[in-house]
This record gives C-alpha cells, sequence and structure tokens, in this order.
C-alpha cells in the first residue's frame, strides 16, 4: 500500500513539472526584454531632444539610449530586472512625450 501511494505522488509531481514546463511559453511576457524602441516620439519641436535627454537621464535602470528625430523613435536599452518598458512609457507620457507604440 506504502509504494502505491508513493509511485502514485511520484506520477502526480512528474506531471505537474511536465505541465509546469510545457505551458511556461503560454504565459510569457516583454518581462525579460532589456531593449524598447518607442516609435511615433516627436522630437522636432524646440528642445525636445533636450527634455528627453532630461527625462531618460533620470530614469533608474536605463544602461543607455538613442533618439532618431527623422524616424520618431527612441531605443531605449535598460536593466529588466529593475525597470519596465510600460513604466518608462509612462515616464516619457509624463514628461509630455506621446509614444505611440513600443517594439521590443
Amino acid at each position: 500500500m506504502r509504494n502505491k501511494s508513493l509511485i502514485v505522488s511520484v506520477l502526480c509531481i512528474a506531471l505537474l513539472a511536465t505541465g509546469l514546463f510545457f505551458e511556461r511559453d503560454k504565459f510569457s511576457t516583454h518581462a525579460n526584454s532589456n531593449k524598447a524602441v518607442f516609435t511615433g516620439v516627436n522630437l522636432s519641436c524646440n528642445r525636445c531632444e533636450s527634455r528627453m535627454d532630461n527625462a531618460l537621464s533620470k530614469i533608474i535602470g536605463i544602461k543607455e539610449y538613442k533618439m532618431n528625430p527623422e524616424e520618431k523613435t527612441v531605443t531605449v536599452v535598460f536593466n529588466h530586472k529593475v525597470m519596465k518598458a510600460k513604466w518608462i512609457e509612462n515616464s516619457l507620457k509624463a514628461a509630455g512625450f506621446n509614444p505611440k507604440d513600443i517594439e521590443y
């Protein structure tokens, strides 16, 4: 009887582990991404690049960024363990910029 319980327990654990292993891709997000491109950002106004530089330089977790006024994009490389692209987007909005989309 004890062997039966042990076998059933081992099988249950194996099934659970297998299910978690194969289901993990369904729940993936961009949480592990460390680069985001914010599109549709207007950098053509007077001092816009300076304002963007000021806004991005104050955000913790940003490693580097590059502005491209011609393409209306801002590419940001950040530490995904302490920062999320959505939080950066919220900071940009608070600084007066309204990115249209985020590409990962």
